[in-house]
């Protein structure tokens, strides 16, 4: 397979209930869509479900 790169699938699971109210206590805000694209644009890594 030439001209095919071969990528590292990488899965990341977050607790959302301890999230909320970790986020909640701390007076902080957490903008999934930012972690999302944090994990999903790490160059020799592929997101594999979000």
């Amino acid at each position: 397979m030439l001209g095919r790169v071969n990528l590292e699938r990488v899965s990341v699971f977050v607790d959302g209930a301890n999230m909320y109210y970790a986020q909640k206590r701390l007076g902080w805000f957490i903008d999934y869509r930012r972690v999302l694209s944090y994990f999903a644009w790490q160059g020799d890594r592929e997101l594999s479900e979000a």
